[in-house]
């Protein structure tokens, strides 16, 4: 399809861009060059995808569906009708603000794909308005971390200058209160929000809210995220911090998935392996995407990998010394279906055919990839 030639050609250019560090210099005119002609190709694709995955969204990139707007590349591995009409209400029910954009972020937003996931990812992005932004983020942060009551807030992550981490079960008070209030008040917009929460697609899981406060410095704190793996919830209503088709944030984005697969895979192969679906995707190298897929569906994949996230979570709600009765209880409830939960998933993963060299495909697998994704960038 000429389309996605046109894609894989200016993606690649882009990220060659990028990664040479001179998307930063180039000039307003060839940045917004690029960023229409991104817009066209990818604007032709989501009509193309729009009439099996939803209708088309007004800005570009985007199909809309379910009360969401999924990126054209993540369209066919995006969780379907009712898992995303779930995934939204959690996340409603673990922001911060009523009114600012918020967003399924990564191994959700391809759900459909993994089958299995380890926990939920959202991301939050809030306008921080003076003189009484930290008041205000912090009087919802103290709502949800003093909560006993579903969802469980478990900790509180501030970076900056004078980073912070408590723990919402014996060590939230107003000390904490403040601590938080003077650290977002000195400067920080990084906030991490930790909760466990029960899903009837996924069970329960550790859901994180990552909330980034948005101000006139905003440029640096929107670099933390990217785009490229989000599902901004809201479909039209919805008002994005940054357009999709941008092509600095594009490129940085390939650019970060490439040297996460590097990073990861040895260490933690699978999570490479979702890298490597992001870049396959976001490229649209569809027989890649496809390996990978392969790879992360056999037991030793993403099912594992969301049985190890179970065990660990267990682990740190068997470890959990609550002051309050009624939060106690809850994480107790928990910690009992969660221990169900891992059974039904290990039974699963043996019942289920293993692939008898999987770490050595995998390994093969991502340095295809690199090698494919290096050339296309070279030849752009």
């Amino acid at each position: 399809m000429a389309t996605i030639d046109g894609i894989r050609r200016l993606v690649g250019k882009i990220a060659a861009i990028a990664g040479s560090g001179d998307l930063d210099d180039i000039g307003a005119d060839e940045r917004d060059q690029l960023q229409r002609a991104l817009e066209q190709v990818w604007r032709a694709h989501a009509v193309y995808l729009a009439p099996r995955y939803g209708a088309m969204a007004a800005e570009p990139g985007y199909i809309s569906c379910g009360g969401v707007l999924v990126p054209v590349h993540l369209a066919e591995d995006a969780p379907g009708p009712d898992e995303l009409a779930e995934l939204v209400e959690i996340g409603r029910a673990v922001r911060i603000t009523a009114s600012d954009t918020l967003c399924l972020s990564g191994s959700a937003a391809l759900l459909s794909a993994l089958e299995h996931v380890g926990d939920l990812d959202f991301c939050e992005y809030a306008e921080y308005r003076v003189p009484d932004g930290a008041i205000e983020i912090t009087a919802a942060v103290d709502a949800h971390a003093r909560r006993s009551i579903m969802p469980v807030c478990q900790r509180v992550k501030l970076a900056g200058s004078s980073p912070l981490e408590v723990s919402c079960h014996d060590h939230w008070d107003d000390s904490a209160r403040s601590a938080v209030e003077q650290g977002i008040g000195s400067g920080s917009r990084y906030l991490k929000l930790d909760f466990v929460v029960r899903s009837a697609t996924i069970g329960v899981v550790e859901a994180t809210n990552v909330v980034l406060l948005l101000d006139d410095g905003r440029a640096a704190t929107l670099a933390k995220s990217f785009a490229g793996q989000e599902v901004p919830v809201g479909e039209a209503d919805a008002i994005l911090p940054r357009p999709l088709c941008d092509p600095l944030s594009l490129g940085r984005y390939i650019n970060f998935l490439r040297a996460q697969i590097n990073i990861y895979s040895r260490k933690d192969p699978v999570k490479a392996l979702k890298r490597g679906l992001s870049l396959a995707r976001i490229l649209f190298l569809d027989a890649r995407g496809e390996t990978i897929l392969d790879l992360l569906r056999d037991p030793q994949g993403a099912l594992q990998a969301a049985i190890s996230a179970r065990e660990a979570l267990a682990a740190k709600l068997s470890g959990a010394r609550c002051r309050d009765h009624t939060r106690r209880s809850v994480l107790e409830e928990l910690r009992i279906a969660l221990e169900h939960l891992t059974l039904r998933l290990r039974t699963a993963a043996t019942a289920r055919p293993r692939g008898p060299a999987w770490a050595a495909e995998v390994d093969t697998t991502l340095k295809s990839l690199a090698l494919e994704v290096n050339d296309m960038i070279a030849g752009a």
